[in-house]
């Protein structure tokens, strides 16, 4: 809701697709930068403290955003910095949340936990747009600062009333740097958690910039308007929501390894067969089927990682994760832009597409874990 009334106020100040690009880019890019250091800071100290931080940090700056807005005093910059206060935050939330799932739940129940929250996620991408077209109209974009700054307090009570059993305090072992460097080895001798990382990149890179062509889809090559665009998104949006119930159904699956090879197989297939369709019904089922797909890989090579690793290193992990996760978007989404604009956005979906499944099944033939589908 706050990034489409966000988005919103930074076009009604500056009538400039730049500094849509600039804020984007202020919101996105803390990710890139401190989620490593994030990662640490989780394994060695108590990962609520530092999700309530980050809450009110968050909220802090949803109200200083409503209150310019609210007096008329609100400026391009104030924006592009409070953006930049909100990615910060994430940063450390991001990671620390992911990290916090079996402390939460256990072992057992991980795999639903992943999912339901995939599920969440969904749900709030489907509504939240929704809400805001609503709120702006009725109470400005302001008011959609102000609720979601209220909106923090229920989740920070959350975490104020979780209980927990006894549970040993995080030892820090060495430096920041060190410790860093001792994670990032983990990673790299641990067989299945290093394969995941590989194939969440290539995914990243190449074939979640999807949404960033679905507009000229829907325009040039459906011939539709605003509207058809918003019924591909949503479709996608269902097709998540569902498989994210679908896996969290499947409760302590054992072979998570195969799940994540469909996954990983799947999302690109329906992204080149979205790229075939003329039709606009056979389009908002192929997007349906693509939504699928791309929960079913992300909520089980979420899972995998999460059973595969230590507890001492799952800070450092998760971090790593969320990195190669959301850090590669932005390189993605403006590499499929030029390409689109030179090549036409059809090549550029089954170029793009094509990569990653190609890349992903020589990661997969050189993979143990998964191509023996052992877990």
């Amino acid at each position: 809701m706050q990034r489409v009334a966000q988005a919103w106020l930074v076009y009604e100040l500056t009538r400039s697709a730049f500094a849509l690009g600039v804020v984007g880019f202020a919101t996105r890019a803390p990710v890139i930068f401190l989620s490593l250091f994030a990662g640490v800071l989780a394994d060695r100290v108590d990962k609520r403290k530092i999700l309530i931080t980050s809450q009110v940090f968050a909220m802090a700056q949803a109200f200083v955003l409503a209150i310019l807005t609210f007096t008329g005093t609100v400026e391009f910059w104030h924006v592009a910095v409070l953006g930049a206060v909100l990615g910060s935050t994430q940063a450390f939330d991001a990671p620390t949340r992911h990290s916090f799932f079996k402390d939460m739940v256990g072992e057992k129940d991980l795999m639903n936990a992943i999912a339901l929250n995939s599920t969440a996620f969904n749900t709030a991408r489907l509504i939240g747009p929704a809400v805001a077209g609503v709120l702006i109209l009725t109470v400005g974009v302001g008011g959609c600062f102000l609720i979601n700054g209220l909106s923090f307090l229920a989740v920070i009570v959350a975490y104020l009333m979780m209980r927990f059993g006894e549970r040993s305090a995080p030892q820090a072992t060495g430096s920041h740097w060190q410790e860093l460097k001792d994670g990032l080895d983990y990673v790299r001798s641990h067989e299945t958690v290093r394969t995941a990382v590989y194939l969440i990149t290539t995914a990243s890179f190449f074939t979640f910039s999807y949404a960033t062509l679905l507009p000229i889809f829907a325009s040039d090559v459906l011939g539709g308007d605003a509207g058809v665009f918003a019924g591909l998104m949503t479709a996608a949006g269902a097709g998540a929501l569902i498989s994210g119930l679908v896996v969290a159904s499947l409760g302590d699956h054992k072979r998570k390894g195969l799940l994540s090879s469909i996954g990983v197989v799947w999302f690109p297939l329906s992204l080149i067969a979205l790229s075939f369709a003329r039709s606009r019904p056979l389009a908002v089922a192929l997007c349906f089927i693509l939504g699928l797909g791309m929960i079913l890989l992300t909520a089980s090579m979420n899972t995998l990682v999460q059973s595969s690793i230590t507890d001492k290193f799952r800070g450092r992990v998760m971090s790593l994760y969320v990195l190669v996760f959301l850090g590669p978007l932005p390189f993605g989404n403006l590499l499929a832009g030029r390409l689109a604009e030179a090549l036409g956005v059809i090549p550029t979906m089954r170029l793009g597409a094509g990569i990653s499944l190609v890349v992903s099944l020589f990661i997969l033939s050189r993979s143990r874990r998964f191509t023996g589908f052992d877990t």
